[in-house]
């Protein structure tokens, strides 16, 4: 058996997928933490737990999902991360493609602010009427 007790862990470890709280990790990362602290880290879990930028993208997506981010950013986030896939299943070099995956996060970021920004001004405009 190549594990002494079957929990959580071993499944995913045994199925090559992400576990859910590193999925969460690297949403966190990726939502939060200044650029190249994003990078290294998700790097170096990817090295930790033997995964692959592909595998930890298709569940990626699945969180994306279940976060309220303005529509013109889901839209771009999930054009991007579509757009990532496909480089990564032509063989792309994934430490090129996760400083993509890095970057979009950064840009939707910066798009919420701006969309942030945009609606208070016009529900200020609005209340001055």
């Amino acid at each position: 058996m190549a594990y002494d007790e079957i929990n959580e862990a071993a499944v995913y470890a045994s199925t090559g997928n992400p576990l859910p709280s590193d999925l969460k990790l690297m949403l966190n990362l990726l939502n939060n933490a200044p650029m190249q602290a994003a990078f290294d880290q998700i790097l170096a879990l990817q090295q930790q737990k033997g995964l692959s930028l592909l595998d930890m993208l298709t569940f990626l997506h699945e969180q994306v999902l279940q976060i309220s981010y303005p529509p013109p950013v889901m839209n771009f986030l999930l054009s991007e991360l579509a757009a990532l896939e496909v480089r990564l299943a032509q063989g792309t070099n994934e430490r090129i493609q996760l400083a993509s995956l890095v970057g979009v996060f950064k840009q939707a970021c910066a798009m919420t602010e701006q969309f942030q920004i945009e609606r208070e001004k016009r529900q200020q405009q609005q209340l001055a009427k």
